[in-house]
């Protein structure tokens, strides 16, 4: 649905329409290594370095 459909179906203007569109988007979240995939990987490093 496009911006100007929304302000007429809810009767709000554009920075509202825009800022409800915007919040509805959660922000990516980074990645967390976690103590074993961080054992696993220097593991691995390891096995190729040895070879």
């Amino acid at each position: 649905m496009s911006n100007r459909a929304l302000q007429r179906k809810y009767g709000v203007g554009f920075r509202t329409v825009k800022a409800a569109m915007e919040s509805v988007w959660p922000e990516p979240r980074k990645q967390r290594h976690t103590v074993k995939r961080i054992f696993d990987r220097l593991l691995d490093e390891l096995a190729v370095r040895w070879r």
